[in-house]
């Protein structure tokens, strides 16, 4: 599965059927293109791990290349020994320039790095105990371009669902509020990923990736006091048109 133009992976329900759990996951590619890719798992616990390859891409990509087993399950050979690495997943996409690639199992889906730890619902990088579900997020966003990348993650709590950022390292991404003693937040109800310009809207802050927000409301004001409402519009339509990207 090449993952140049991928936008986000994402968990895309379950269903039950004939004895078997089938899990759905989406790839959004740049241009709107969606792929969904489903795997049949047993209602307890995981198949039984092969080394079977049926499928794999054509090239290594960044040292690894995305295989695919008899089983169902994708994996990862190794570019420097040719080896097939132990690791399994329902779905799984190539490594970036950053070291990271997207991955999903047991409904939800993240990234993991090169030492094939992966980011945790905690946000923390671990390794996967395979006693363990593998909780992680709903949905997760491609890096931003720009000067500082950063990805968006999405993860249900209940019935609500909570944003956050990370940066190449996969580390927590906080923002802190112009207007001194605010405390800085890392959590939002509703959020954006980061435009070429280092720029999202969360809530009720407008975001810049170098770690700072401001209120809508102080925006407007400054702005208008700057002489500057058409710089409001724009950027108020853009951001719009990627919100359709969060809706699933």
């Amino acid at each position: 599965m090449e993952n140049e133009k991928v936008k986000s992976l994402s968990f895309d329900g379950r269903r039950y059927q004939f004895g078997e759990k089938i899990l759905n996951y989406s790839i959004e590619y740049e241009g709107g293109k969606t792929t969904v890719v489903s795997i049949n798992l047993p209602l307890k616990g995981r198949l039984t791990k092969t080394d079977e390859i049926i499928f794999e891409n054509e090239s290594f990509v960044n040292g690894f290349k995305v295989v695919k087993t008899k089983n169902g399950e994708y994996g990862y050979v190794r570019e420097e020994d040719n080896a097939l690495l132990p690791y399994r997943y329902d779905v799984a996409l190539d490594f970036n320039e950053y070291g990271l690639a997207m991955v999903g199992k047991d409904g939800y889906v993240t990234w993991i790095n090169r030492n094939f730890e992966y980011l945790n619902s905690l946000i923390t990088m671990s390794k996967y105990e395979e006693e363990y579900y593998f909780l992680s997020f709903e949905k997760i966003n491609a890096f931003s371009k720009g000067e500082i990348p950063l990805s968006l993650l999405i993860q249900q709590h209940y019935d609500i669902y909570i944003y956050y950022y990370i940066d190449i390292l996969g580390k927590l991404k906080s923002f802190k509020e112009y207007n001194e003693g605010y405390p800085a937040l890392a959590a939002f109800l509703a959020a954006t990923p980061f435009n070429e310009q280092g720029y999202a809207r969360a809530d009720d802050y407008i975001l810049s990736s170098k770690g700072y927000m401001i209120s809508k409301s102080d925006l407007k004001d400054k702005s208008l006091n700057a002489g500057l409402p058409d710089s409001i519009f724009e950027f108020a339509k853009e951001t719009k048109k990627n919100e359709r990207t969060l809706k699933r």
